[in-house]
């Protein structure tokens, strides 16, 4: 696995758990969730491009 792709696994992770944290607090229609899982969506596609 190229170093590229694991520092984009670990981006996802931190991303991923930062978006847990915040939706347990608020609601999943409050803007800063919706950026944070968009970010989320982004770094996801990101990856798919790059695994296949």
């Amino acid at each position: 696995m190229s170093v590229p792709m694991e520092q984009l696994q670990v981006r996802i992770e931190k991303v991923r758990l930062s978006l847990y944290k915040i939706a347990e607090e608020r609601s999943l229609t409050d803007p800063e969730v919706v950026r944070i899982s968009q970010c989320l969506d982004n770094l996801l596609n990101e990856y798919q491009q790059i695994a296949s």
